[in-house]
């Protein structure tokens, strides 16, 4: 990912544009998973970004829309693996079982309750400023 891309989604997750919620890239009450609000702002004319029948961004992660993933060159790396291509040191919450690096992406970060300031705040050291 650039840092101009990481900006643009830091940007809107902290908007308030977008209302937050879990478990899927985003809903048919209009909830979406960090991962949910990077597929909105990041569709271009070449990109397509898959939905279903009720508009609604199709899929729990974003193995499901390989155009996002290849814009942000983002590996996928199945349903427990680092979605945005790398661990998050030092980023855990409860249960402590669940704790693992391999878990502790921004998907699994989202699902237990950080909110989309704290994943901004995520993204922008590992994208922008390089911390990890």
């Amino acid at each position: 990912m650039t840092k101009k891309q990481a900006l643009k989604w830091t940007k809107a997750l902290r908007s308030g544009k977008y209302k937050q919620g879990k478990n899927k890239l985003h809903d048919a009450q209009g909830n979406y998973c960090c991962l949910g609000v990077a597929c909105e702002i990041f569709t271009f004319k070449n990109v397509t970004v898959l939905r279903e029948e009720d508009g609604t961004i199709s899929g729990l992660h974003l193995e499901s829309q390989p155009d996002i993933l290849r814009l942000l060159n983002i590996k996928n790396e199945g349903f427990l693996g680092t979605y945005l291509g790398e661990e998050i040191p030092g980023y855990c919450a409860p249960p402590k079982e669940y704790c693992s690096p391999k878990v502790a992406t921004l998907a699994f970060l989202n699902d237990r309750n950080f909110t989309f300031d704290e994943i901004a705040d995520i993204i922008e050291l590992k994208w922008v400023h390089g911390a990890f």
